[in-house]
């Protein structure tokens, strides 16, 4: 069924996630250059963290490849999030150097960007949270906790009276109910490509607790995007259409730090063998992008992920192996630079080109069953 959006066969955004340094970004990085070089087309990058932008991106963005808009400081933070997830307008800076939005021009501009990048979930759920205790905003819930538990009221010089409250498990609840319509709207926008960005957190999937937070039931221990709270974590990748875990793994090919200084000057005389090699191996990581659950190296514990490749391909090309391994090459000459990449870009190329070759092979298989079908009934 055709839902009048050009790219309607993707019903549910992508989303990248795992904890710091573990590739996100430059995943996300692959994905923007994957775009352009494809497609010929901008990325709009929505951040809530834009200290941890990687710094390519800072780079594309004066080169006109990416539009970067942070959500820090924005008065009118619902308003935002709302218009351009569920297909607002943004404009450039304006004179006074900042953003402004309108929701009456409500269409995105899919000739100008064909990656929308959302970063991170949690984040912006906690600007959410700031954006629902700042008394200004007149944020009223049900069952909104009264100022006696969660509002301090403080003298700013001048006599001018502050008042700050304090988040409930209301807000909570709330804030990732937002965040779940924001991600499910956000499929429905005209791009070739929607890509959430979450760092990691740890839960316990059916654990209960009493008001006052003591566990009643133990839970299973479980990873999962982190958001405000831990409720809905074990939920979270079940918005998305593909969640893919970024991890960094050790692999062979480390080496020792030969210093003799390396573990202490005084102390290392007195270290075993085995705790010398501790200290002084230098292990080899190795950046992947995992495309189904797996399991954490150290604790067991299973990590949620998911694709969008045929079964084929995961039961044939990805079964031993359930990621890619992330790379980047750089080539450049005195006039330009070429990126070359391996991760989130592989994925993206691969169901671009597997979804034609897919189409045209199935059409040509469904005219011979026609064929078959007409020629019996004569």
């Amino acid at each position: 069924m055709n839902t009048g959006n050009p790219f309607h066969e993707r019903s549910r955004a992508d989303l990248v996630w795992g904890p710091s340094r573990s590739g996100k970004g430059q995943n996300a990085w692959t994905a923007a250059y994957w775009m352009a070089q494809t497609y010929g087309k901008r990325t709009l990058y929505l951040t809530a963290e834009p200290g941890a932008i990687l710094g390519t991106f800072h780079q594309a963005e004066k080169s006109g490849m990416v539009d970067i808009m942070s959500l820090v400081g924005q008065r009118h933070l619902m308003s935002i999030l709302y218009t351009i997830l569920e297909g607002g307008k943004w404009a450039p800076k304006t004179s006074e150097g900042v953003r402004d939005f309108n929701s009456r021009e409500a269409e995105c501009d899919p000739d100008r960007n064909g990656l929308l990048i959302i970063d991170a979930l949690g984040s912006i759920g906690d600007l959410g949270l700031l954006w629902f205790t700042d008394p200004e905003n007149g944020a009223v819930l049900p069952m909104s906790p009264g100022e006696d538990k969660f509002s301090v009221k403080d003298f700013e010089m001048g006599g001018k009276i502050v008042n700050k409250r304090g988040s409930s498990p209301t807000h909570v609840g709330e804030i990732c109910r937002i965040l779940q319509e924001l991600v499910m709207h956000s499929a429905n926008l005209p791009y070739q490509k929607v890509l959430w960005i979450a760092r990691e957190q740890r839960a316990a999937k059916g654990q209960k607790t009493d008001k006052q937070g003591n566990v009643i039931i133990a839970g299973e221990p479980i990873y999962g995007p982190d958001l405000p709270g831990q409720a809905a974590t074990q939920r979270v990748c079940s918005w998305f259409g593909a969640a893919y875990h970024t991890a960094k793994v050790p692999v062979e090919g480390g080496f020792v730090d030969e210093r003799k200084d390396v573990g202490g000057h005084a102390g290392a005389m007195y270290m075993g063998d085995e705790q010398k090699r501790k200290l002084t191996e230098v292990p080899k990581e190795e950046y992947r992008l995992y495309l189904r659950p797996h399991p954490d190296h150290v604790t067991g514990i299973m990590y949620d992920a998911g694709n969008r490749l045929p079964a084929y391909v995961n039961d044939g090309q990805f079964a031993d192996k359930p990621f890619v391994v992330c790379t980047e090459k750089v080539e450049q000459t005195e006039k330009d630079i070429k990126f070359i990449h391996t991760g989130l870009n592989t994925i993206y190329e691969m169901e671009r080109t597997m979804a034609q070759d897919t189409a045209t092979k199935l059409g040509n298989s469904f005219k011979s069953w026609l064929d078959k079908h007409n020629s019996e009934k004569k």
